[in-house]
């Protein structure tokens, strides 16, 4: 299991990127909760990254894990809303170690595709 850092930096997409800090709030074996902590902005407004990985019992078939980003966006009325995104696997735990590496990178490379992006940025499915 990879040991969890104090932070970590991740470039927003902004037209000009942003690298952003994102802190280590909460961390266990189960579930670790980053924030980009910002003194002058209040908690519920800042961003949050989540990844949780239950631990699989002894006769567990398959390990589970999802990695969550919530960006909160203030609207002129001054409502919070929240943007989120979220990456759910299953891993079968007989697997050999290339098949879930393959899956990892094929999710990875996955995103960094723009028809992937853009089909979720704006809500429609690859036609």
């Amino acid at each position: 299991m990879p040991a969890a850092s104090t932070s970590y930096t991740i470039s927003d997409g902004a037209s000009t990127p942003v690298v952003r800090t994102f802190t280590v709030l909460d961390a266990s074996p189960a579930l670790t909760v980053m924030r980009e902590v910002l003194p002058s902005v209040p908690a519920r407004h800042q961003l949050e990254l989540t990844l949780s990985t239950p631990v699989p019992s002894l006769n567990a078939k398959f390990r589970k894990g999802e990695f969550r980003v919530n960006v909160p966006t203030v609207l002129t009325d001054g409502t919070t809303v929240y943007n989120r995104a979220r990456v759910i696997y299953d891993t079968y735990t007989e697997a050999p170690q290339s098949d879930i590496d393959n899956l990892h990178a094929l999710v990875k490379n996955g995103l960094a595709q723009s028809v992937i992006q853009g089909a979720m940025r704006d809500g429609f499915a690859l036609r």
